[in-house]
């Protein structure tokens, strides 16, 4: 059965999706930047970029059945919402330094930084609201494995 457009909700998978498009767009804009940019300010945004993904997609590739698991995907979500963060101060000095430094050969295009700016703003929303998810949804689950899970991996063998 179809939901129309407007009625539906997010997709849980959404950070995920968002995330990609995010990563790939931060590469390819800051491959059109001037080369003799890339050690001072295009380099670290990329791997920031890297990291975020990286981090997102531990998170969505863990599946906590006890405590320490569920630390291990808070972590992974905690470090890729960090890196957006830096982003977000990476992208601020980027736009000031090409807006302040007199610089005339390259100029960034306004649309294209906002455009930017709300994807990252829209990603860091949806980490914090699987995490928030994640703390209702995992909260109960066990300190650590079960001796009874291990011994029924280890019958298994």
């Amino acid at each position: 059965m179809s939901v129309l457009k407007n009625n539906r909700d997010e997709s849980n998978m959404q950070f995920l999706d968002n995330m990609k498009l995010l990563h790939y767009f931060t590469i390819n804009y800051c491959i059109e930047m001037p080369k003799r940019w890339d050690r001072f300010l295009t380099e670290d945004i990329c791997k920031l970029a890297t990291r975020a993904l990286v981090g997102v997609k531990l998170a969505n590739s863990t599946y906590p059945t006890n405590q320490d698991e569920r630390q291990i995907r808070k972590n992974a979500f905690n470090d890729a919402y960090g890196s957006l963060e830096a982003m977000v101060t990476l992208v601020d000095n980027l736009y000031d330094y090409c807006e302040n430094s007199g610089n005339t050969d390259f100029k960034l295009n306004l649309n294209k930084v906002e455009k930017w700016m709300d994807a990252i703003s829209v990603e860091m929303k949806l980490i914090k609201g699987v995490m928030k998810k994640d703390n209702e949804r995992f909260k109960k689950l066990p300190d650590k494995m079960s001796n009874t899970a291990v011994v029924k991996n280890e019958s298994k063998k």
